[in-house]
């Protein structure tokens, strides 16, 4: 773990080695997006390549000296090879407004339901210290973790309580290989019911039970009442949602579609209005260019811009789950070897 002067590149504190009971570097993979909040970097693990034995890891670090302040698996470490990585195809460990964490998990043991400490295929809702609050798990888990169908394909997004209900105003919007999205309530997320999720609201994007390569890669994009989403072989869709519900079916979606691994799109405004919704096509991987795609936020049927696939103003070769960036009037995209950055020509 470094700590970097991004000016400098200077290191204001020593690197600290990543350590925990049971952690096996070897067979961990940090693929989450690092997390700052009140101080502490949360840094989440999932498995290297399936490769036992392996569980999936949150690890928060003082953000000013780099001491570990917590550790957390979600699976049991001491007994084996219970999995339940945290990937989340790359995208970061969410955070409310009270500092509570939350994290979408992948295949393996499940037991929490009965009093053990295995959370795979789950929503885990978790103190800043990483103390477990609530979760919520499918009731087919047990049939998603066989067919590899890992819920933790997706990441969690909180949402305004603007858009919640009198009923239920704190919302969270969950993903994953199944092809739904999971409305859940933050202060109760449903837990495990066998005879019915106790989720708020499921929507169909593009629904998976049998192939490991289907359903969401990554999280939606939020703004202004929307929330936008791609799953894989499908279009980029956009469904309203208000007074705690989302409206199906979508509102808008794309003239294209996203193979390979879908998009996690990005959007870029000035307040509520001038929305842009960004997506990465990187159906061309390993050998083509990514390709960088803007839509009108108001309905995602207006394609404004897409860029070439050929010439100087193609994009290096995609990156499977990468996310446009948008700052400062630009857009920046990792690509293979290079970085892409897209804006207006000076005349």
């Amino acid at each position: 773990m470094h700590a970097l002067n991004l000016a400098t590149g200077a290191e204001p504190v020593g690197a600290v080695e990543i350590t925990a009971s049971h952690f096996v570097p070897r067979n961990q993979l940090q693929r989450p997006a690092l997390l700052l909040n009140n101080g502490t970097v949360y840094v989440a693990f999932g498995s290297h390549g399936d490769f036992n034995t392996y569980q999936g890891w949150l690890i928060g670090y003082d953000a000013a000296t780099l001491a570990q302040k917590f550790v957390w698996s979600a699976t049991d470490a001491a007994s084996g090879n219970n999995q339940g990585s945290i990937w989340q195809s790359g995208n970061g460990v969410a955070s409310d407004s009270s500092g509570n964490v939350y994290v979408e998990t992948a295949n393996g043991t499940f037991d929490a339901n009965s009093g053990g400490i295995n959370y795979s295929d789950s929503v885990v809702k978790l103190t800043s210290n990483a103390a477990v609050l609530d979760y919520f798990t499918p009731l087919d888990q047990s049939l998603l973790s066989t067919n590899d169908i890992d819920v933790g394909s997706g990441g969690p997004i909180i949402l305004p309580d603007s858009v919640g209900s009198p009923a239920h105003p704190q919302l969270l919007v969950a993903t994953g290989k199944p092809g739904l999205l999971y409305l859940l309530d933050r202060v109760n997320l449903g837990k495990f019911n066998p005879l019915g999720n106790q989720d708020l609201q499921e929507v169909s994007v593009k629904p998976n039970t049998t192939q490991i390569h289907e359903g969401i890669f990554g999280q939606p994009a939020y703004w202004n009442g929307s929330l936008y989403t791609a799953a894989i072989g499908d279009f980029l869709k956009q469904f309203n949602i208000a007074n705690g519900a989302i409206s199906v079916p979508p509102q808008s979606q794309s003239s294209n579609v996203y193979n390979l691994r879908g998009a996690t799109p990005a959007v870029s405004a000035s307040g509520t209005t001038g929305g842009i919704v960004w997506a990465l096509d990187v159906g061309a991987y390993p050998g083509g260019p990514a390709v960088l795609t803007a839509y009108d936020a108001t309905s995602v049927a207006n394609q404004l811009y897409s860029s070439p696939t050929t010439g100087a103003g193609a994009a290096g070769n995609a990156v499977k789950f990468a996310v446009p960036t948008v700052a400062n009037g630009k857009v920046y995209v990792g690509t293979q070897g290079e970085l892409d950055v897209f804006g207006l020509l000076s005349k």
